[in-house]
């Protein structure tokens, strides 16, 4: 499993999940222009990953949630409640909704969703397992 930050910090958010069989992004803080520049850097496209996954609303989680998908026919994982805050998501073709505490699958990734403090409608942190390894977002 590589693990890749592509940004942390109040200006955005996004981290790479890769494994053999998945490349997910957990977060999109960052404009789509600006993310497909940081993959680059790992020698990848836009059109290499496989799914977007939400934590939480802020903007600097989210930024680039839309043009991506839109652009990469990606889908979205995110919490139902979540959506409900981002007004300027746009058409999205594919949501795929969760609720805090829920497990689900994706690919070879098994990703555990729970509660986390913060000053969000519904903040999610997530648990992925893959047979490669286990890394946590909170």
């Amino acid at each position: 499993m590589r693990v890749c930050l592509l940004a942390s910090g109040s200006r955005g958010n996004a981290a790479l999940i890769e494994t053999d069989g998945c490349r997910l992004l957990v977060d999109a803080g960052l404009s789509a222009r600006e993310i497909d520049r940081r993959l680059a850097t790992l020698n990848l496209i836009g059109s290499d990953l496989h799914a977007i996954l939400v934590s939480h609303e802020h903007h600097d989680h989210t930024l680039g949630i839309g043009p991506l998908a839109r652009r990469y026919d990606l889908p979205v994982y995110i919490d139902s409640k979540t959506v409900q805050k981002l007004p300027k998501l746009g058409k999205i073709e594919d949501l795929r909704y969760f609720d805090a505490g829920e497990q689900f699958s994706f690919r070879d990734l098994n990703i555990e969703t729970f509660s986390t403090a913060h000053d969000a409608v519904n903040p999610v942190g997530f648990a992925i397992t893959s047979s490669e390894g286990r890394i946590g977002f909170a």
